[in-house]
């Protein structure tokens, strides 16, 4: 299954420079390893032309996250 969710520039760099290989989200879309994410560039309430895709090769809900939260940890296709 492919997710779309919408990530901030900051992130978006973050992401893309493989410095951060993780997302914390809402598990509202009950996401499983293997999975995919389309993570899309969204600034000043409106989406960019840049996204980036990842694979979920995680998923935690440890850690002290609020109930319904988890941490995907994401790799490179």
């Amino acid at each position: 299954m492919t997710h779309e969710l919408k990530i901030d520039p900051k992130y978006f760099e973050l992401v893309q420079d493989g410095i951060k290989t993780w997302e914390i989200r809402k598990n509202d879309r009950k996401f499983k390893v293997g999975d995919v994410v389309r993570l899309k560039e969204y600034k000043n309430e409106e989406f960019t032309n840049r996204e980036l895709i990842r694979k979920i090769i995680g998923i935690f809900n440890e850690f002290g996250l609020e109930k319904g939260y988890v941490i995907l940890t994401l790799k490179n296709l």
